[in-house]
């Protein structure tokens, strides 16, 4: 275990549009996931909000909290963050004494955002001070606010500032589970690479019997209790959320055993869908996303750089 607690702002993406009621419920969601990753990995892990950002603090290794922040549907990604004195020469020396090349010629600009009324710092003002004493204390450093090589982070609000280092990039989407459940019998690749598809745009997956427990284990990394569910072991909270709705899709089963599966004593409107979220794409491409689902630290998501994922694919 860490000594010191760290800190992450972590970032929504279309999950910071939905309405007030709607996003407090895909949070909760989210937060579930994170806390049962952590009771996993055998780590605390505390959500709070603070100063308009929400935060994930943990005296747990380093590599296991961001690990889980990489896996979190509904995240495009964390900031490692320090909290500060509201003084831009603090800041300054702050990330002067983080930057591994003080003194040796290179370029930087400082970015900064307000939350909260304007008080004694407006946003621009204060990355301009924090600029001047960065470069009273570094004869290396040039301004260039247009490509800089090094861009200082910090998030500023009534009483700190938050200092934020490299972002650490999650897969984003919706929270697993917000979007109703999916039925599937995961015992191929391709079902496997369908129902990571379906989790990221919030889905939450049923495996039934006669999936594979390899790749079950690989999709309860990024949905912790998946495999304990598919084994007849369900959390509390999962079991409260499959007896309460019908599965409205599957994967990996015709549909006359879709149909044998999926309660009918509720009116439906449409029938189940069946799903193959990798219909029509290439080797490459799934090659590529199942590097990213083995090993997100090292093999990122499409709109964090991972070229072989194409545009499209959203």
């Amino acid at each position: 275990m860490a000594e010191e607690q760290q800190f992450w702002a972590l970032r929504f993406g279309e999950l910071g549009l939905k309405s007030a009621p709607v996003r407090r419920n895909f949070e909760r969601v989210l937060r579930n996931s994170l806390e049962r990753g952590a009771i996993a990995n055998g780590i605390d892990l505390f959500l709070e909000r603070s100063d308009n950002l929400m935060l994930a603090s943990s005296h747990g290794e380093k590599s296991i909290i961001e690990g889980l922040l990489r896996r979190c549907f509904g995240l495009v990604g964390a900031d490692p963050v320090t909290a500060m004195e509201l003084d831009p020469l603090v800041v300054a020396m702050a990330a002067l004494e983080r930057d591994a090349m003080r003194n040796e010629p290179r370029t930087f600009a400082v970015r900064c955002k307000r939350s909260g009324a304007k008080q004694e710092w407006g946003s621009q003002d204060f990355a301009g001070e924090v600029g001047y004493h960065m470069l009273q204390n570094d004869s290396g450093l040039k301004v260039d606010l247009s490509n800089p090589q090094n861009t200082i982070r910090v998030h500023m609000s009534a009483s700190r500032a938050w200092l934020m280092d490299d972002r650490v990039a999650g897969p984003g989407g919706l929270p697993a589970g917000v979007q109703g459940d999916v039925i599937a019998r995961i015992s191929t690749q391709d079902e496997m690479l369908s129902a990571w598809q379906v989790m990221r745009r919030g889905a939450g997956i049923v495996a039934i019997e006669g999936s594979d427990d390899a790749f079950l284990e690989m999709l309860d990394q990024w949905d912790p209790g998946l495999l304990q569910a598919a084994k007849g072991f369900p959390s509390a909270s999962r079991r409260k959320r499959t007896a309460k709705r019908t599965p409205w899709g599957f994967i990996g089963i015709t549909r006359e055993e879709a149909k044998k599966l999926i309660r009918e004593d509720r009116h439906r409107d449409t029938p189940a869908a069946e799903l193959n979220a990798t219909q029509g794409w290439s080797d490459n491409e799934k090659k590529a996303l199942l590097s990213h689902i083995q090993n997100p630290d090292d093999q990122t998501w499409g709109h964090a750089g991972n070229e072989a994922l194409l545009s499209w694919i959203t």
